[in-house]
């Protein structure tokens, strides 16, 4: 009984001081990470935003407010816990429409990936849902054998480069019969071809911890170009 026991005992006391000499590194990765953030805003033109403010606007963004109403119920310590590691955001404004980056990590099993987000938002959410991406080779198929369906707009240039899925397909193509709306999406799918629009806004990301600047900066102003022609 002793025999296991011992080996157990080791083990929880390792793995804590394995944690307790990690604390520091990944405080100072986070440190330089921010760092490094606030920089690029400065350079970009954007607002650095982080701690308190950053989680707090992530919430609303994401329209999570009952969320946010826990988030201010919890005691203080876990609110300091959060408030410390709450990933860093810019905002900001390009075209007259508001632009808002950040970074997430994922979980998913033994792995995690981080991504750099960068959202641009319509001057109002569009009063119905849809989806609009690149038409990949999958939905080609589907679309040749099986008969799947979606939004067209009788554009032989957009209809086949452009998948739009919606509840009120008349709606979401009234969106698009706009030749300013079609021609500055089809101009983003063309640089960012993993680009998404729906109702509240239009979205990139990319793996990564931090975009070159170049790269941010092209991708936000062909976000906010659609942004601003996303209306009805």
């Amino acid at each position: 009984m002793a025999f296991t026991f011992v080996p157990i005992v080791l083990f929880f006391i390792v793995s804590i001081a394995v944690t307790v000499l990690l604390i520091p590194k990944m405080l100072q990765g986070m440190r330089r990470g921010r760092e490094e953030a606030r920089d690029q805003a400065g350079r970009l033109g954007l607002e650095y935003v982080d701690g308190i403010d950053a989680l707090r606007r992530s919430y609303i963004d994401s329209g999570q407010t009952k969320a946010l109403e826990a988030f201010d119920r919890m005691p203080a310590f876990l609110r300091s816990f959060a408030q410390s590691a709450a990933p860093w955001r810019m905002e900001g404004t390009r075209k007259g429409v508001r632009v808002s980056v950040y970074r997430e990590t994922r979980s998913s099993g033994k792995s995690s990936r981080t991504y750099v987000v960068a959202k641009a938002f319509y001057p109002a959410p569009l009063p119905f849902k849809f989806r609009a991406a690149r038409e990949g080779t999958m939905a080609k198929i589907g679309k040749a054998l099986f008969g799947l369906r979606d939004v067209q707009i009788g554009d032989p240039d957009f209809d086949p480069k452009v998948r739009i899925r919606a509840e009120d397909e008349a709606a979401a193509a009234s969106l698009f019969f706009r030749e300013a709306a079609a021609s500055s999406f089809l101009a983003l799918l063309e640089r960012f071809p993993d680009a998404v629009a729906d109702s509240s806004c239009v979205t990139r990301e990319r793996q990564a911890s931090l975009l070159p600047d170049g790269e941010l900066r092209e991708v936000l102003d062909l976000l906010a170009a659609f942004a601003a022609e996303a209306k009805v």
